[in-house]
């Protein structure tokens, strides 16, 4: 189908192509977006416009940060805040920011009627009962973004990737988007990391020890695989049970792949209370259930947002313990430690002396959550904690 643009848009174009500073860019290639009539034979046009206009306001918001600090800072390096960090990525118009406004009690996202409205991360705190989880929003990814790597920082070093899904566009081909930026850029979302090492020698060849025992049949892919790779002399360790020859040379190619950082994940689904998000919703959850948590939410109607922020913290896979001073109350605010934490890390967190000197400490459970049905229990220093414990520490 032709293009055919208007006068109108012609001359948008035009003024955007002689625009000369970054901000004329911005502006004149919005202005060229608007005037570029909407149908068919416009998609392809429109969506590599708007392609430019993220690239052009991302490097506008680079030079305002290279500005403020004189130096080479990218905003997309963002200092860890709060229990946790999360992440949310999604294609453009995937119900981003209005979740981020609703999730973090603000309005610091722009919401905008037209794509690519988000161009800089947003960073919010959202509150969760006694403690604040800090999340971020990035723009819009699409088909190609994984270019400008410097986005996807933020992702690497984050504790949770928040994948949003619009309900009212096919969530195959908005996630497979999603994972195939990320994965081009060194990080999968999870994916079960193999039990394999690869230890460089000095001498002796390629050795493989499966379990323990060497194996010397059947290793010839394996040992080319490596010197193709530059290495002559390793020792590859497998430490789990690998069904076949070619599911053994993806995890050792995947091993030799030191810079991969993998992540977990939930996809939050948006939208639910547009018509005809029911059928793509039950085509997410039939093809995507097995791999992630689902949360279907509507930040338009305020459907299962709470369900989301448990389900946030939970997949954050940290819990809340609180100290208790000899015959007074539990602390206001907790210790957020990792899920299967000890005594011994909370002794470490109220002060270094506490482990040197630690004689014992009181458990103090709710004995719903208990198996034993005991409100109190002396526990020794390498006792695994659960969330809401109460700990009292003797030295």
């Amino acid at each position: 189908m032709p293009i055919n643009l208007s006068p109108e848009a012609v001359k948008a174009r035009e003024e955007h192509e002689a625009a000369k500073t970054l901000n004329e860019k911005i502006k004149t290639l919005q202005d060229y977006i608007s005037a570029v009539p909407k149908h068919k034979g416009t998609e392809k046009l429109l969506y590599n416009l708007k392609k430019r206009l993220v690239k052009l306001k991302a490097e506008r918001e680079k030079k305002k940060e290279v500005g403020k600090s004189g130096s080479g800072y990218s905003v997309y390096n963002v200092k860890k805040e709060g229990a946790g960090q999360a992440v949310m990525i999604g294609l453009t118009n995937s119900g981003k920011s209005a979740l981020f406004n609703k999730l973090t009690e603000t309005d610091l996202a722009k919401i905008g009627a037209y794509e690519f409205t988000t161009s800089k991360p947003e960073i919010g705190m959202i509150p969760f009962e006694d403690i604040q989880i800090q999340l971020i929003e990035l723009p819009p990814i699409y088909e190609g973004s994984s270019e400008n790597r410097e986005q996807f920082n933020t992702v690497r070093n984050c504790d949770l990737v928040l994948l949003v899904i619009d309900l009212s566009r096919d969530p195959d081909q908005q996630i497979q988007t999603l994972l195939k930026e990320l994965k081009n850029v060194q990080i999968k979302v999870n994916y079960e990391k193999k039990d394999i090492t690869v230890e460089k020698t000095g001498e002796g060849g390629i050795v493989i020890i499966n379990k323990g025992v060497r194996i010397d049949n059947e290793r010839g892919d394996i040992v080319k695989l490596l010197q193709n790779h530059g290495i002559h002399n390793a020792k590859i360790s497998i430490n789990e049970v690998i069904e076949n020859i070619d599911k053994l040379k993806k995890a050792v190619k995947e091993a030799l792949k030191v810079n991969i950082e993998y992540k977990m994940g939930i996809i939050i689904a948006t939208k639910g209370d547009i018509q005809g998000s029911k059928e793509n919703y039950k085509k997410l959850t039939k093809n995507w259930g097995d791999r992630f948590s689902i949360v279907p939410v509507s930040s338009k109607k305020n459907i299962g947002l709470e369900k989301l922020k448990r389900t946030i913290f939970r997949s954050l896979d940290i819990i809340r313990v609180y100290t208790r001073e000899p015959g007074g109350e539990k602390s206001k605010h907790p210790i957020v430690i990792n899920t299967g934490g000890t005594v011994e890390d909370i002794a470490k967190k109220v002060a270094s002396t506490f482990v040197e000197h630690f004689k014992y400490a009181y458990l103090y459970r709710d004995p719903k959550k208990d198996d034993k049905q005991i409100p109190r229990r002396r526990v020794g220093i390498n006792y695994e904690l659960k969330d809401e414990d109460i700990i009292q520490i003797y030295t």
